[in-house]
């Protein structure tokens, strides 16, 4: 396996998860509820009874880094770019360096 999705928690409505999670939560009224915050992959963080937002947005980087930060997976990822692209990503690494 050389590609990997994390994503945070949402519990969707319908779900015994939604069921619990709206049981645990502050929100006790299904009309307080943004439903706007009801994506996969945004900033808004649905806590759960055991781990804060804040918990829940660092174990999803660690898994990320630890997957992707292996050897044998940047090594699969460089060797599928193309020529093409091998030159902007260097040219914006090089604009990136000269910035900092």
């Amino acid at each position: 396996m050389d590609k990997a999705q994390f994503c945070k928690f949402v519990p969707l409505p319908g779900t015994k998860l939604f069921n619990i999670w709206l049981k645990d939560s502050s929100i006790k009224n299904l009309e307080n509820i943004d439903w706007n915050k009801f994506n996969f992959y945004g900033q808004n963080i649905f806590p759960t009874y055991s781990l804060s937002a804040k918990e829940i947005a660092i174990a999803q980087k660690k898994a990320f880094i630890t997957f992707y930060f292996r050897l044998n997976i940047i090594l699969k990822i460089i060797l599928k770019i193309k020529l093409s692209q091998m030159k902007f990503l260097v040219r914006r690494f090089i604009e990136y360096i000269i910035k900092q």
